[in-house]
C-alpha cells in the first residue's frame, strides 16, 4: 500500500564497458548570495503535516515567491482521493475541472506543478511528458474485494492522460506480476521499472512501453533504482550483489541494493536509449542516485557518518563533491533527496531529517530547500518544510 505522505513503490555485477578513469573529487567554495537575487515562483509541496495526536493531516501545495520566499498556499493543488476503482488503493483526483486523474510514484514528489499548462498534476514530476502535455500513471485493481496481506492485484493498466483535455487513455495492461513501476516518460515511450523480490523498493530491470502501439521491450537487465534523463537511463548497481542464504524467490532480493548487506551500492550506470550502450560513470561506494540536472548529467548523494554530500557527475569519471549537510548518523536514509527539479535558474532539491525523537520537525519531513547553479554553488533559499514540484516561473 502507499501512502500520500511517503509512498514507497511496489515492490547488477560487473559493467560490461571499459572502465573509466578513476573518479576526481573537489569541493570547491560555496557562494551563498542573499536569496534577493531570486525572482519568481517555485511551486513546492509540503509533506509530513501531523495533528497532536500524530496524524497525517492534509497535504498542501503552493509557491515559494521570490524574493522574500514567502509561501503563498494554492488551493489548485488540493487533490482527491478516488476509491471508486480501488478502495485499498485508490486514485488521486484533482479538485479543479476538467478532473485529472493518477497514482504518483516514489517516495516524496507525488505531485507536481506543469508550467505549461499552469496546472497541479496528480503524479511525480518524473511522469510527465519533457513537453507537460501528458503524463502517464499506473491503476491497481484489486484481485478481490478484500485483498488480504500483499495479495497482488488481478490487473495493471498504464494510462496517458492530455493535461489540456482530461482525455485518459489505457496503453497498456497486466496481471500486475511481478510488478512494473514507471520510471520516466518520454515523447514516444513510457520508461517501466519491472521490480525485483526486495519488498520495500523497486530495483529492477529496465522497459520500454511504446504508448502507440502498447509494445513492452526490455532495455537492461541491470538491476537499479533507474531515473530517465538527458537521452539515457541511470542507475545505482552492485558491483557485489549480496542474496540471503536459502532465497529461492527469482530473482532473489539483493540486501546490497536494499542497503541492508556490508555491501554498497557503487557504480553508477548509463545506459543510451537508442543504442543500449552501456557505460560506467562512477564508482564509490554507498553513492544514491537523486536525479538528472537540466544538462543532462546527475546528481548524486553520499551519506557517510552525520553528514549527507551532494555530488555532481560532470563527465564519465569525473565527480564533484559540491555541499554537505548534517544528518543523524543512526537513520541513514536522511540528508539530500528527490525529486531533482531543473530550470534556467538552477537545480532544485530538498534536505529531509529522519532522525529519532524528540526531532525539531516530524518524520521524514523536508528541513529545507536547496538550490544549485555553476554561478552560486549550492545554497538553501528556504526553510520550508517540503519539497519543489514544478519550475521557478
Amino acid at each position: 500500500m502507499r501512502t500520500l505522505v511517503l509512498a514507497l513503490a511496489l515492490l547488477v555485477v560487473a559493467c560490461s564497458s571499459p572502465s573509466p578513469r578513476a573518479a576526481q573529487s573537489s569541493l570547491p567554495a560555496t557562494i551563498t548570495p542573499s536569496t534577493a537575487a531570486l525572482k519568481g515562483d517555485l511551486p513546492v509541496f509540503q509533506y509530513g503535516l501531523y495533528d497532536a495526536q500524530g496524524n497525517n493531516q492534509q497535504l498542501v501545495g503552493g509557491f515559494l515567491h521570490f524574493p522574500g520566499g514567502a509561501f503563498h498556499r494554492d488551493v489548485g493543488a488540493d487533490m482527491v482521493r478516488d476509491y471508486s476503482g480501488n478502495p485499498y488503493v485508490p486514485l488521486i483526483r484533482t479538485s479543479v475541472q476538467p478532473y485529472l486523474f493518477g497514482f504518483g510514484e516514489g517516495d516524496l514528489g507525488q505531485t507536481s506543478y506543469d508550467g505549461a499548462t499552469a496546472r497541479w498534476l496528480p503524479v511525480a514530476r518524473h511522469q510527465v511528458s519533457g513537453d507537460g502535455l501528458r503524463y502517464a500513471y499506473r491503476e491497481l485493481l484489486p484481485a478481490t474485494q478484500m485483498p488480504i496481506g500483499d495479495q497482488p492485484p488481478r490487473e495493471v493498466r498504464f494510462h496517458v492522460v492530455d493535461v489540456r483535455t482530461g482525455s485518459d487513455h489505457v496503453v497498456y495492461t497486466t496481471n500486475g506480476t511481478p510488478p512494473l513501476v514507471i520510471a520516466g516518460f518520454s515523447e514516444q515511450a513510457v520508461w517501466l521499472t519491472r521490480c525485483g523480490n526486495e519488498g520495500t523498493g523497486c530495483w529492477g530491470s529496465l522497459w520500454r512501453l511504446d504508448t502507440a502501439t502498447g509494445k513492452l521491450s526490455k532495455v537492461s537487465d541491470r538491476r537499479g533504482l533507474w531515473v530517465i534523463g538527458g537521452g539515457a537511463g541511470w542507475t545505482v548497481i552492485c558491483s557485489s550483489p549480496h542474496y540471503p542464504p536459502g532465497d529461492t524467490s527469482n530473482p532473489p532480493a539483493d540486501t546490497c541494493l536494499m542497503g541492508l548487506a556490508d555491501s554498497k551500492p557503487d557504480q553508477l550506470l548509463r545506459i543510451d536509449l537508442t543504442t543500449g550502450n552501456e557505460e560506467t560513470w562512477d564508482r564509490e561506494p554507498g553513492i544514491a542516485l537523486l536525479g538528472i540536472g537540466r544538462d543532462g548529467l546527475p546528481m548524486l548523494k553520499l551519506n557517510s557518518g552525520d553528514e549527507s554530500t551532494l555530488l555532481r557527475v560532470a563527465q564519465r569519471g569525473q565527480t564533484e563533491r559540491l555541499f554537505t549537510v548534517p544528518i543523524n548518523k543512526l537513520y541513514s536514509g536522511g540528508g539530500f533527496v528527490g525529486p531533482v527539479i531543473s530550470d534556467e535558474t538552477g537545480t532544485w532539491l530538498s534536505v529531509v531529517d529522519v532522525g529519532p525523537p524528540p526531532r525539531a520537525v516530524s518524520p521524514a519531513m523536508a528541513v529545507g530547500i536547496y538550490m544549485y547553479s555553476n554561478s552560486s554553488g549550492v545554497r538553501k533559499v528556504s526553510d520550508f518544510p517540503g519539497v519543489p514540484a514544478g519550475i521557478l516561473g
